[in-house]
């Protein structure tokens, strides 16, 4: 900081968001877009030469496709990943169908990141629906701390680590 020197972090190829720095200073978790491959009906047929096609079909498969200002958003999910402060490729820990969303809270030891998802089956109809979750580092488990129905969200860890505050 007395410098003002920059430098880069990581190469992403999407934003990331919700960016939360380890107690120890030393890693950067963060969510970013992990997109998938959208679904395709068929293959088209070979262009006679000289054709002009229409655009390609889009093939919408999730309830929630769109947002004001925002347009049609990209295939994918929402994943959590962490990187080394001093640089490096992020590790993605999470591999699931779901978002992974609100504010990230590490745990005092840096063990375990806290973070809002819904991973109901029916999830997709379940608007502003989450759980608070705990991701442990060690190992890639991911646990459910919260059962409340309802929106759970933008957990933060006292720093004691005996205590946890959510809206």
């Amino acid at each position: 900081m007395n410098t003002g020197a920059v430098t880069r972090v990581a190469d992403l190829p999407q934003a990331p968001g919700a960016i939360a720095w380890s107690p120890d200073g030393t890693r950067i978790a963060f969510t970013m877009l992990v997109p998938e491959e959208a679904t395709k009906l068929g293959a088209a047929a070979d262009k006679p030469e000289g054709a002009q096609w229409a655009a390609p079909l889009t093939v919408i498969t999730r309830v929630h496709y769109r947002e004001d200002n925002e347009g049609y958003l990209k295939s994918g999910y929402d994943q959590l990943f962490v990187v080394t402060a001093d640089g490096g490729a992020p590790r993605q820990l999470t591999f699931c169908q779901f978002d992974a969303s609100g504010r990230l809270s590490w745990t005092p030891d840096g063990g375990a990141i806290l973070f809002s998802s819904n991973h109901d089956k029916d999830w997709e109809l379940q608007g502003g629906i989450s759980q608070i979750f705990q991701l442990t580092l060690a190992d890639g488990e991911v646990k459910a701390l919260t059962t409340r129905h309802g929106r759970n969200q933008d957990a933060a860890v006292s720093p004691d680590g005996k205590a946890i505050a959510w809206v």
